[in-house]
Order: C-alpha cells, then structure tokens, then sequence
C-alpha cells in the first residue's frame, strides 16, 4: 500500500498454501490461512454484515485482482457477476457450476438422521416413508435479512454415494444453484459425523 508492502512473503505464501479441503461431491476449493483457493490458481475471500458485502478475487497468472464493495446483504450476486466478467477479460476462464441429476437408488435413512451444527448454523435431516428431508436454522441474524427461524423441510434426493440435492420447487430449481449435501467422516455405527454443504463442515450433535 502506498509503495509498501503489507504481508511478509511467508505470510502471502501461506495464505495461498491449501492445508484443508473441502469435502464431499463436486467439491473443488479448498482453504488456506484465510484465502479460500480454487483449483485453477484463484484465490480470495469474501464476507459482511448487516446492510453490506464484500468479495475480493485475484489470479496471479492473469495478473487479475478485483475488490467489490457493496451496500447490500445480497451483494453477493452482483460481485459474483462482476468477477466473473472481469476474469474472462483478463483470459482466465471461472469454472462452471456442474449440476447433479438426481438418482433412483436405495438409502439407508438411519445414516443420515440428526442434526448437524457449527456456531452459525445447524441442519436436522430428517426421515418419512425412506425420503430424507432438510430443514435450517440460522443460529446468528448476521445480516439484516437473516431470519434465525427454521425454513420448511425441503426433501433430498440422492445424487451420489452419501450425497444429495435439496429438491426444491420447479420454478426455483430451475434458475437457483444447487444445494448440494454430503455427508462424511462415518462414524464406528456407520452413521455419518459430519455434512458438508456451502463449503462448511458441520458436526452432527451428541445424541442426535
């Protein structure tokens, strides 16, 4: 900044070294000391607060860096578009969201039931007639639109070994990115001991 640098060469070196991935079906980031990294060399971080967002992404070989600041909880749609144009201007191209068609294969529900939680969230899976459903409940209204109530319980269909999409109504899941679940780490039961979803690991609660 003004001709001085702010991060020591280790400092920048580890930001960009992955030390943990995400897991689970069409997975592809992983994380380093606080930039999140994307298989083809980009890098970044975004994140706000009631009434504002921000998202910075950067690609060294292409020589690209962009900040987008914005005054919105939903900014996140117009930073997105926004790197994602410049990107393509400066000849890196983002990778495209890969859609997962649901599968016709048999589940054992007994795996999967509980709830899932971290310190911002928590997911309960639950069981009907052999079809798993998912209901969330933001437990911090970290933006001004953030309601902490429980939304209704969405079903999930299979679309991979221990992984599901959240089926949603026709009109949105044709225009809405995927919401992709999967669960991890099975426990000595078989039953699974964490899911993964929106690059998060959540931790299924003692006695759930």
């Amino acid at each position: 900044l003004n001709g001085e640098r702010l991060l020591s060469e280790d400092s920048s070196k580890a930001m960009r070294t992955a030390t943990a991935a995400v897991q689970g079906i069409g997975a592809v980031r992983s994380f380093g000391l606080g930039f999140m990294l994307g298989p083809n060399g980009d890098f970044g971080h975004g994140g706000g607060g009631p009434g504002i967002l921000s998202w910075f992404s950067a690609h060294e070989e292409s020589d690209f860096a962009m900040v987008v600041l914005t005054n919105s909880a939903h900014g996140g749609l117009v930073a997105f578009e926004l790197v994602n144009a410049w990107k393509k201007a400066s000849g890196f191209e983002p990778l495209a969201a890969q859609r997962f068609p649901p599968l016709d294969i048999e589940i054992d529900p007994r795996l999967y039931a509980g709830v899932y939680e971290d310190v911002a969230a928590e997911h309960t899976i639950t069981e009907r007639d052999g079809r798993l459903s998912v209901s969330s409940r933001a437990k911090v209204a970290f933006y001004d639109t953030t309601s902490t109530d429980a939304t209704p319980a969405f079903p999930l269909d299979p679309v991979g070994e221990h992984s599901f999409v959240v089926s949603l109504p026709e009109a949105i899941a044709a225009t809405a990115p995927q919401t992709l679940l999967s669960f991890v780490n099975p426990q000595a039961d078989g039953r699974m001991r964490h899911v993964s979803t929106g690059g998060r690991l959540y931790l299924r609660r003692s006695g759930s």
